[in-house]
């Protein structure tokens, strides 16, 4: 074996030792900082959150801090999560009630607009719907009422075209609401009415 050869192979072995140490060396670093993270981690994620409410938002408090510390928030970070969340919750609450009054204004425009029920037909459509209501106990008309008003549905298109034609065919008749009344007739009197 040459000179140059045994240099040569002892820097190689000497480069070996050095990129083993290296890695060596490195891998326990990262071993140390993974430690180090999951120490912090564990020292900065409270035994149990001390959030305070946020006016107007409800929400799991045993859900959010399952959230939190899985996440590996502490109390400060979970409290502005929570922030963020609640404000995440209003605008989505707003967005969706501006979007159900602009249906209903939709819904009211149409009916104003229909040849049928709006126009020089509101009023009577008006006093139609009114008719059906007039029929029914005043419990029921204002529960009735309320559930329309409450739901929006009282300015669908579709159930005001329902009582509407329910109206025009009422006239002097009344809807029979399940309490006392006239007895029942007999069916076969009805289909025979010449029947002795």
């Amino acid at each position: 074996m040459s000179e140059e050869t045994s240099a040569t192979t002892g820097g190689t072995t000497a480069a070996a030792d050095a990129t083993a140490t290296a890695t060596q060396t490195q891998g326990a670093q990262v071993q140390t900082a993974a430690a180090d993270a999951k120490a912090t981690q564990a020292s900065v994620v409270p035994a149990k959150y001390e959030l305070k409410p946020v006016e107007g938002y409800t929400h799991s408090t045993e859900l959010f801090e399952k959230f939190a510390r899985a996440q590996g928030l502490d109390n400060a970070k979970a409290q502005e999560f929570l922030s963020f969340q609640a404000s995440h919750a209003a605008a989505l609450e707003s967005a969706r009630s501006e979007a159900w009054e602009a249906k209903q204004s939709d819904w009211a425009k149409q009916i104003a607009e229909d040849k049928e029920l709006g126009g020089a037909n509101l009023a009577v459509t008006k006093a139609n719907v009114d008719r059906v209501f007039s029929k029914v106990s005043p419990e029921v008309e204002a529960e009735v009422r309320e559930l329309f008003q409450a739901s929006g549905l009282g300015n669908h298109p579709g159930f005001v075209r329902l009582f509407n034609a329910l109206g025009k065919h009422m006239d002097g008749e009344s809807i029979n609401t399940g309490g006392s009344g006239a007895a029942p007739q007999d069916p076969a009197r009805i289909m025979f009415p010449d029947m002795k």
